[in-house]
């Protein structure tokens, strides 16, 4: 079956017709696979097809069987989604040549079409010769780059905009550096306008004395065939006719000697500008001379019109070559512009010979040249030029990266990226923050939204106001995308619970603790651990920072007493006198950061969450070299408020009743916020409005139903927004029928179409001295804005009635 089934699979792949390329690349033997080996089949169909689009890479790193029916295959490829979208492609015409023949494909796939479209979005987005020989010496060098072709940049299954290729980042935050190809954002807008300009750059050079090709200087408006004509009869013939402005090459036309021919490249030239030049032909070569710095560092002659079909690449001619006064005038060229990088195009009978002597003369200046015309030997993208580019832009010993803080963990996350961020800008750095709220520069706010992955990431690396990032990395970034680094200063894990069970491949808590590990193997400065957690605690092994930290709320953890008697550093929650306090230890150190009575957020030790985040936040702000006093400074200041932790235990106050209003969501996030709820007192009943999440396990949905049964008084069961594979109603149906097991009253629970009623039947049923408590999910503004409207609405009540 399954040789029979590739020996269809090549022919399939054959006659689609798209290029002839595609039968170029299934040239020779078939290699089936063992017969019934379906697994190899799959391997072997996904490379085919993968090779079919030019993808070179990807190999199939590991395949196995995760289950009975279903395979794993993990793909290493050049560019990650068209090796991921090859792979889809070729199992689904596997599947659809499986079906047998009495039955129609299961599939309906157009492969001819498919095959196409995927090979165009590979062409669009590979890279140029320029831009790999950049990402190479980059990568060399260990210096990060993003590239603004990829995701999330440029949506997945489009082809890539003309003004997106070749756009790069090489560096992080205030050391980067913009490129598109060679170019970048540090020359000046009206640079690039004046060399645009082809009549202003040739006044430019020669005015400077630099030898340009001779034109008419009185008789400079040609905006018709007959001026042309009369231009080239004053200049002489032979001549060269261009558009004024342009991109390079186009519309242009050389070696005209006659009216005619003038006057028919005009016709040409008009098309891109309705204004042309007319410049007497430079007889000789074409030479480019590539500037980098102060310094002629590569040299190549372009072939001519009657030479590329024999040379149809430049041919690299060693500067040492050249006669000195080349080197000069090609150097006085860039300076005219105020141009480090520049590739100046000559025009000569001979590159050894004096400039005068040669009749030579400067026909163009490229501020962004292109690396591709200087390939040395047998190189296959110009490796070497790319290495002296990227040593000018940075120098050996110039930073390329900002520090980073990376955390992840089930809960906790959000606050603690707040409070970093929070102590480095009292600090006085430039932050950026990406986190489960958007992205932040500063305290400003630049785009609101989940970003605790690759996209927020990117967004803080790109700004050039950021001379350290914070970020957030999530379980489904780090499942689905990956981090967005490569490494991080400091890199931190809560703690690992039993959230997000069972959903994409991940199955235990053991395998979560796997998967979050990644962001504290990729720390290079500080790994910061929970010493009360074991799946926090079994990253320790795994950590490659020169240094690691516990942090704990329990002075007498057996864990975090052995890390300190081996001189470990620490911060942990200790009683100074009769006041709980921060206090950090490494080696003979111990000094006291803060007291938890200094701290708003730890609302006066009951929410013992917030103090493991402060130990947290403490821990990774030492490790990026923040002093004590700055720390303290700043927990001082920070608050649960929409402001400073929108969205976790914030408080309104505007009602004869208390509201607070939570993110929750998770088990874990129940299980905070309902001892933080046991915590603090109440006059009244408890009333809470929650929802739960429709991708979320039944056994995780009883567990929160479960852990609030024993917390709150009134429950008010609502619809989320997004139903995430369940029915209209289920989540909140069930969510009461276990409160009911539990031994709530029918009278207290009530079930809710959406949250806006929630919010309103928890309202509605608050008395004065009640505490009210909103799982609002992401959208806290919205409900602050419905209590507003009910504060309004309670204001507004006839003198004797009642708000309820």
């Amino acid at each position: 079956l399954a040789t029979g089934l590739w020996q269809r699979f090549h022919r399939a792949l054959a006659t689609t017709g798209a290029s002839a390329g595609f039968a170029a690349d299934i040239e020779g033997p078939l290699h089936a696979p063992p017969a019934g080996a379906l697994a190899a089949l799959v391997k072997s169909a996904v490379h085919a097809v993968a090779q079919a689009v030019g993808e070179s890479i990807p190999l199939v790193e590991n395949l196995r069987a995760s289950t009975e029916d279903q395979i794993e295959i993990l793909l290493l490829g050049a560019d990650v989604d068209v090796a991921r979208r090859a792979g889809v492609l070729a199992v689904e015409l596997l599947d659809a040549l499986l079906a047998p023949p009495t039955m129609p494909a299961r599939l309906d796939v157009d492969f001819p079409a498919a095959l196409t479209a995927l090979r165009g979005l590979a062409e669009a987005r590979r890279p140029s010769m320029t831009e790999a020989a950049i990402l190479a010496a980059a990568e060399e060098r260990q210096i990060p780059v993003i590239r603004f072709a990829r995701w999330p940049f440029h949506e997945e299954d489009t082809e890539l905009p003309p003004e997106r290729r070749g756009s790069l980042q090489v560096g992080q935050g205030a050391y980067r550096q913009r490129l598109v190809g060679t170019g970048t954002t540090s020359v000046p807008g009206r640079t690039y306008e004046r060399l645009g300009d082809r009549e202003g750059a040739h006044a430019t050079l020669r005015q400077s004395g630099i030898p340009v090709p001779t034109r008419d200087l009185e008789f400079t408006n040609v905006n018709n065939a007959r001026r042309a004509v009369r231009s080239a009869q004053r200049i002489g013939y032979p001549v060269v006719l261009k558009p004024r402005r342009g991109p390079s090459g186009l519309g242009t036309s050389v070696n005209l000697a006659s009216d005619e021919a003038v006057a028919s490249a005009f016709d040409l030239a008009s098309h891109y500008d309705r204004h042309v030049i007319v410049e007497r032909q430079i007889v000789g070569e074409a030479y480019r001379l590539l500037i980098i710095g102060d310094e002629v560092v590569a040299v190549c002659q372009r072939p001519s019109a009657d030479d590329r079909a024999s040379h149809p690449s430049p041919i690299a001619i060693d500067p040492v070559v050249l006669s000195a006064d080349w080197n000069v005038i090609a150097l006085r060229a860039t300076r005219c512009f105020e141009l480090a990088v520049a590739g100046v195009d000559i025009v000569s009978r001979d590159p050894r010979l004096p400039f005068d002597a040669a009749g030579g003369a400067v026909v163009r200046v490229d501020p962004a040249p292109d690396l591709a015309l200087h390939r040395l030997g047998e190189e296959a993208i110009p490796l070497t030029v790319g290495r002296r580019f990227l040593a000018h832009l940075f120098p050996p010993g110039v930073p390329t990266r900002i520090p980073i803080a990376a955390i992840t963990g089930t809960a906790g996350k959000t606050t603690t990226c707040r409070m970093v961020a929070r102590i480095l800008d009292v600090a006085g750095y430039g932050v950026g923050l990406a986190c489960s709220d958007g992205v932040y520069i500063g305290r400003d706010l630049i785009n609101r939204g989940v970003f605790s992955g690759i996209s927020g990431a990117l967004q803080v690396f790109s700004d050039p106001r950021v001379e350290v990032a914070v970020l957030e990395v999530s379980r489904g970034t780090l499942v689905q995308r990956g981090m967005g680094f490569d490494e991080c200063t400091v890199g931190a894990c809560t703690k690992v619970q039993a959230d997000h069970i069972g959903l994409e491949g991940i199955e235990s808590v053991a395998a979560m603790a796997r998967l979050k590990r990644v962001v504290v193997e990729q720390a290079t400065e500080l790994a910061v651990l929970n010493a009360e957690d074991p799946g926090s605690l079994s990253m320790l092994p795994h950590a490659g920072a020169k240094k690691t930290c516990l942090v704990s709320t329990d002075p007498t953890s057996e864990a975090l007493i052995s890390h300190t008697a081996a001189g470990g550093m620490a911060v942990v929650l200790e009683t100074v006198g009769n006041a709980p306090c921060i206090i950090h230890r490494e080696g003979a150190l111990q000094e006291t950061v803060i007291a938890v009575g200094d701290m708003p957020s730890a609302w006066g030790g009951a929410a013992r969450h917030n103090i493991q985040n402060a130990l947290f936040a403490t821990a990774m702000s030492l490790g990026l070299g923040v002093g004590v006093e700055d720390i303290r400074r700043a927990l001082r200041g920070f608050e649960s408020s929409p402001t400073d932790s929108p969205n976790r235990i914030n408080r309104y106050d505007k009602l004869p009743f208390d509201v607070i209003l939570d993110r929750a969501g998770t088990v874990p996030g129940f299980q905070t916020l309902c001892d933080f709820v046991d915590r603090i007192p109440a006059h009244g009943r408890r009333v809470l409005a929650f929802y739960g999440h429709g991708d979320r396990r039944d056994e995780d949905l009883r567990a929160i139903a479960q852990r609030v049964a024993r917390s709150f008084d009134r429950f008010i069961c609502f619809e989320a927004a997004k139903l995430r594979g369940r029915q209209p109603g289920e989540v909140p149906t069930f969510l009461a029928s276990v409160l009911a097991e539990e031994g709530v009253p029918a009278e207290s629970i009530f079930v809710c179409p959406g949250k806006q009623e929630g919010v309103q039947r928890a309202l509605a049923l608050a008395e004065a001295g009640d505490l009210v408590v909103i799982t609002s999910g992401g959208r806290v503004e919205e409900v602050f804005r419905w209590l507003d409207e009910h504060t309004d609405s309670a204001s507004a009540e006839p003198s004797g009635q009642g708000a309820h």
